[in-house]
């Protein structure tokens, strides 16, 4: 079960790392500044949020983009270690 999930989510998890690598400030800056951000926004940050086991909401977005570590936060993220209910409500 673990491992076919796993297998699963593997193809999103690298178009992740792939997008994340190309991220820099300016774009978090550009995002957070969103009052009612679009709908793939809402679904990303969400999704984020939800990994990072926070609140998957807007607000909670905007505080983690906020801080000045998020990128290294999100960059360093130990994704080889997500738990299996975590990764059951990114589903």
């Amino acid at each position: 079960d673990a491992q076919r999930d796993l297998a699963k989510a593997m193809p999103a998890l690298e178009a992740a790392v792939d997008a994340l690598e190309k991220l820099d400030k300016k774009a978090i800056a550009e995002v957070k500044v969103f009052a009612k951000p679009p709908e793939n926004v809402m679904k990303t940050m969400n999704a984020v949020m939800t990994i990072m086991e926070k609140p998957a909401t807007w607000q909670q977005a905007k505080l983690e983009l906020n801080d000045v570590n998020f990128l290294n936060r999100v960059r360093n993220f130990d994704k080889d270690n997500i738990s299996h209910t975590v990764l059951k409500k990114i589903e």
